[in-house]
This record gives structure tokens, sequence and C-alpha cells, in this order.
């Protein structure tokens, strides 16, 4: 099942948000067969994607670095374990935008 997490947003460029944070605390250490991650359309500086030592400046734990947004382009991030299910652990993915207040739009793949 496809499950429409909807917008996380960082709201200081430089302090990495834990993307599960915007889920009830029930749900938030689920594990997930794929995960969708995709830049705002109005975002205009670049997403970092990654765990929890997440450096945007040195890309330390950078898993992505999503560009900004075009007119024709809007860039994502996707990751999946086919042979694994339920083998990526969601409340192990963060994110930093460059920009204050820009973020991403996420929907993860349940069992």
């Amino acid at each position: 099942m496809m499950k429409p997490i909807g917008r996380v947003n960082v709201p200081a460029a430089g302090t990495i948000v834990r993307v599960a944070d915007s889920l009830p605390s029930s749900l938030r250490n689920v594990k997930v067969h794929g995960v969708l991650i995709q830049a705002r359309y109005n975002n205009t500086g670049r997403i970092y994607i990654g765990d929890s030592t997440l450096v945007a400046a040195t890309e330390v734990g950078c898993h992505c670095v999503l560009p900004i947004p075009t007119t024709n382009s809007i860039p994502s991030f996707s990751a999946a374990l086919t042979i694994s299910p339920a083998g990526i652990v969601f409340e192990d993915l963060w994110i930093d935008a460059s920009v204050n207040g820009e973020g991403v739009v996420v929907s993860i793949l349940l069992t």
C-alpha cells in the first residue's frame, strides 16, 4: 500500500529534520518497502537527503542532493529494497535545505 506522508519542511537551513517526525508517533519506527522523496516545485535551493549524521556543507552522511526544480523537472529520490521486504527504516531518513522553509513531499510503500 502506498501511503502519502505529505510535506516535510526544513524551518532553518543547516538544521536537519527527521522525515518521520511528520508522522504520528505510532508510525515513526515503521519499516517500509520503499520511499519516494520529491523536492517541492517552488523550492529555490537544494535539498539534502541523508542519515542522522547529515551535514549539507560537507555532504557527510548524505545519500542524495536534489537540485533546484525547473519548469520541466522536479527532482526526486527513491529507495526500495525489493529483495528485503520492509528493509528500510523510515525513521533513519533526514533532510536539510539550503534555503529556510523549503522542503519535500514524501510517500512510503508499506506491506
